[in-house]
């Protein structure tokens, strides 16, 4: 990735050489005098749109404003940008020596415009298209792809579990969380549900809590018992054949009513050990205790 505080740097030092302001820096680029500010504070990058310029303006070499590796990086993705656009898609696919990786895409996407950003994305998912979707690189590139883009991705992707795709959920649309977690494959993934359950409506938890049925152990619901809604809870807990399930049951009393919990203990009597009911103790009715 650029190192953008020595760029910042390069800028900064250029612009001083040449006797300019951040004022006449942002006149001369016809950019906002904020604009050259963050540059030059390492707040964000110049537009690939105003590289060629600035370095005319402030006399110096794409390589000595980005380095050399990252500057060749940059020149590789940029004549391949313009050459998917001039040629065929197959001419494009015979020049699989041409492709470029995702690392690569990320190392310049700051500055790219987000069209560009998914073309190369495309592009590149098209050369692997028999190799699984690398979800780490997508989720990396994420704050520089459209929302609707990571949605049709994520959606064609093989994935193994939802812990997967946790770093791409601020980047989802509702819809395509939804088809992710309410897909029977996913049920069994409860660790994947969970990850993702802060992303989640109320409403699909719940559906997908009542899809579950029957549960096997209260447990299963402890993680997400803080983002189901109060009614599904409670009637999950009330109609679920809970046993002696002690530790689900304890687990849950931070998110039940008191009522609900004195029939638990109602239901569970006689009492084997009072000590089996010490987590529960800040939860019930002074009447049940």
């Amino acid at each position: 990735m650029f190192d953008t505080m020595k760029v910042a740097k390069k800028i900064r030092e250029a612009r001083i050489s040449q006797n300019m302001t951040q004022v006449n820096l942002a006149d001369a680029m016809e950019v906002s005098y904020q604009a050259v500010s963050n540059w030059e504070r390492g707040n964000s990058m110049p537009d690939i749109s105003k590289l060629e310029q600035l370095g005319e303006i402030l006399h110096i070499t794409m390589e000595e404003l980005l380095g050399s590796d990252s500057s060749r990086t940059l020149n590789r993705i940029i004549n391949h940008v313009d050459s998917s656009v001039s040629t065929s898609d197959e001419e494009a696919g015979d020049s699989a020596e041409e492709a470029v990786t995702l690392e690569e895409i990320r190392e310049v996407a700051p500055i790219l415009p987000p069209a560009d950003v998914e073309r190369l994305v495309e592009d590149n998912a098209e050369r692997q298209e028999k190799e699984p979707l690398n979800l780490a690189a997508i989720t990396s590139l994420a704050p520089f792809l459209g929302e609707a883009y990571l949605d049709g991705l994520v959606r064609k992707a093989r994935i193994g579990s939802l812990r997967e795709v946790a770093g791409l959920a601020p980047f989802l649309g509702r819809e395509t969380l939804d088809f992710l977690v309410l897909n029977p494959e996913a049920q069994n993934d409860m660790h994947g549900i969970i990850s993702l359950a802060p992303f989640l409506s109320r409403e699909t938890l719940d559906k997908l809590v009542e899809q579950m049925q029957p549960l096997n152990s209260l447990t299963v619901l402890c993680g997400l018992a803080p983002f189901l809604s109060k009614e599904t809870l409670e009637s999950l807990v009330l109609n679920t054949d809970h046993g002696q399930d002690m530790q689900g049951i304890v687990c849950l009393a931070p998110f039940l009513k008191k009522e609900t919990l004195d029939k638990l203990v109602e239901q569970m009597s006689p009492l084997s050990s009072l000590k089996a009911f010490a987590g529960l103790a800040p939860f019930l009715s002074k009447e049940t205790l």
